[in-house]
């Protein structure tokens, strides 16, 4: 129900048959591995949202 809200679907059922769909076991392990290592966001005072500071990498080639 919250997702239809998101997505702002009329009906449930549209949700449900093209975006609800279940996950293979390693594939939601796969998933918290990439969570835990995605930089953690925080609220401003305005509502802003910033990224903590991540170490920049010596070389990008």
């Amino acid at each position: 129900m919250v997702i239809q809200r998101i997505l702002r679907h009329a009906n449930v059922s549209t949700t449900a048959t093209y975006y609800i769909k279940t996950v293979a076991e390693d594939v939601r392990n796969a998933m918290v591995k990439l969570e835990n290592n995605i930089p953690q966001t925080q609220s401003d005072t305005q509502g802003t949202l910033r990224v903590h500071a991540c170490p920049i990498p010596t070389s990008v080639n």
